[in-house]
Formats: C-alpha cells, structure tokens, sequence
C-alpha cells in the first residue's frame, strides 16, 4: 500500500470481475482481430523486462550472476522508473479482458429474434397454435430478459474501462514526473562532479600506493615514474569520458520513458474525457472509443522504445578492470542518490 505509482487499484466493480481462472482462459485464448497467437502475446515484450528486472532488483548487490554493464544500467533506470510493476501488468490484462466482454455484447440479435418471433406471434391462431405461441412469448420473455442484462451490463463495463484508464493514466504522469526530477538530478550531478573527482582521486591513491609499495622492495626510476604518471592521466581521462558516457545513457533512457508515457498519458486523457461524457446511448459508438483506448494502451506495452542491454565483455587488463570498477561505483551511487531523492510522488 506504500506504493504511489500503480499500487493498489480500489475503484473495481466487483461485480464484473473474471476469475483468476477466466482471465487466464482470455489470456490465452485466440486474438478476436484475426493476428496469430494469443491475447497473452502482446504483453510479452513487457514480461520479459518485468522479470528480468524483477530478477536483477533480488540479486542487487550480489557478484554472482549480475547483468551486463549496459544492463545494469538500463534495468536499474527501468526498475527505479516504477514503469515495469505487476500491478501495471494486471490493469492492462483487466482493461483487455473487459474490452473483449463489452465487444461481445450485442443488442441487435436479440431485438431482431423479438421483433421475428412478436411477428409471429401475430399471425398466429390462438386457438389452433396455442402451444407454439406460448413457446415463442417463452422466448420473447427470456430474449427481454437477456436484453435486459445487457444493457445493464453494457454502462458498467464501459465505467470499469474508464477506471482502469484512469488508474493507467495517473500512474503514467507520476512517472512523467519522476522521469523529469530524476534527469535534473543527473544533470546536477554531473555538473557537480563530486563523485567523478572522488573516484579520480581514488584512482590516483591506487597508484600513489602502488609506488609506496615499490620503494619498499627498492629504489625506482624517474622512467618508471613517469610512466606511471601517463597512466594515471590516461585512465582519469577514460574515467571522465565513461562516466560522462554512464551519464548520457541514463538521461536519454529516462527521457526515451518519459516520451513513451507523457504521449499516451495525455491520449488517455482526451479519450477518458469523451467517454465520462457519454449518456451510453450509442453501444457502436462506446465500442470505437473503448477500442481506440484499447489502441493506446496496448502500444504501452509493445513495442517498447528502450534500448536492450547490450553484452560487455569483462575487463582483461588490470587497467581497465581499475576503470570499471570505478564505473561501477560512479552508477551506484548515482542510483543511491536517485532512490533517495527522487522518489515516487505523494497521491
């Protein structure tokens, strides 16, 4: 219940609520628009984040089995993101599920077979056809009270959509939010440079205590001294340049969130403004609406804009093992710093 970004959605009509067990049928039942596979499928792209996240936030801080070097990147700024949650996952299978539910509905066959069978009726002899007549009212009477469940159900299913939207869209500008805070936070850091200098410094102790060690077996030359010293510039330059690369990295992700949400944020926002404004007197026109939304939020989920963590072969070198480690630590702390400071905001 901490969590302010999809967390726990209270508003749901429990009445029209799928069973774990019928959801799961829906979901992996045939697509209605003709594509091959299932309704499952097109969350796929989006469980396969979610759980490689959800795998890398179990196994933070442990050696074994930590991701690549542009993936640890990029799942840490899709973790602290709060974009990839269960919970997010869920709201699309219920919006999906309850989508289909209001496209099965229809009003017209069954006030066809009325009108059919009223005609009927009609021509009738009441005496001679007595029983066939008392068939057909039967079957006016259920088809009445069918029409009737439906257009009942109908405004119910359509308010259960605009809430999930909502849900969805609320969530999606807390986001838009946090994105925006946290790119402030990188550009301030990495104008600061606190860090990057204390790691710079670091490197030059390394080296400082590398030489004190030397002295200790014997004398040194002015050759070996200098050559030390070129290292030592050399890596503080790669140290800048590929922390000011990290840096890149993490704020165009952010962005590539924040552009992904904010557009389909502020197209949920017009369709769920013509949807609460509806009188649910036209079910076609409902249904194009609700697909339309439908649209939106599928595109959340797939394709999905980031860019995958590319594979970083480990250091061989004693050098570049030196600057990666110093790149590793530059990112934690970045990411320290993040999730205490740039937290979801209050509902």
């Amino acid at each position: 219940m901490k969590e302010t970004i999809f967390g726990l959605r209270f508003s749901a009509n429990e009445s029209i609520q799928p069973t774990n067990e019928e959801l799961r049928l829906f979901l992996e039942g045939p697509r209605a628009d003709g594509k091959s596979g299932c309704h499952r499928d097109d969350l796929a792209a989006f469980d396969g984040l979610l759980q490689r996240i959800e795998t890398f936030e179990q196994k933070h801080g442990q050696v074994v089995d930590q991701p690549g070097w542009q993936e640890r990147k990029l799942l840490g700024v899709l973790a602290h993101s709060r974009f990839f949650r269960p919970s997010f996952r869920a709201a699309v299978e219920q919006f999906k599920y309850q989508a289909h539910a209001l496209e099965n509905i229809d009003l017209r066959k069954p006030t066809a077979f009325i009108r059919s069978a009223e005609e009927e009726i009609a021509k009738l002899n009441p005496k001679k056809d007595e029983a066939k007549m008392a068939r057909l009212k039967e079957l006016v009477e259920q088809r009445n009270r069918d029409l009737d469940g439906l257009r009942k159900r109908w405004p119910l299913l359509v308010k259960e959509l605009n809430d999930i939207s909502l849900y969805i869209r609320d969530g999606l500008a807390k986001i838009t939010n946090l994105c925006e805070a946290a790119i402030t936070t990188l550009v301030s850091l990495q104008v600061k440079g606190e860090k990057k200098d204390e790691l710079v410094e670091d490197l030059k102790r390394h080296y400082r205590d590398r030489v004190r060690d030397d002295l200790q077996v014997g004398p040194v030359t002015k050759e070996y001294l200098a050559q030390l010293q070129g290292e030592v510039a050399a890596l503080s330059q790669q140290l800048s340049s590929g922390v000011l690369q990290d840096f890149y990295f993490m704020t165009e992700l952010y962005e590539q969130i924040h552009e992904h949400v904010n557009q389909s944020s502020a197209r949920i926002e017009k369709l769920n403004s013509r949807i609460a404004a509806g009188k649910r007197q036209d079910l076609e026109a409902d249904k194009r609406m609700i697909r339309e939304l439908n649209g939106v939020i599928a595109a959340l989920v797939s394709p999905l804009p980031f860019e995958s963590g590319r594979a970083t072969a480990e250091p061989a070198e004693q050098q570049e093992k030196i600057l990666f480690e110093k790149r590793r630590e530059m990112v934690d702390h970045v990411f320290d710093v993040l999730k205490k400071s740039v937290v979801p905001p209050a509902k």
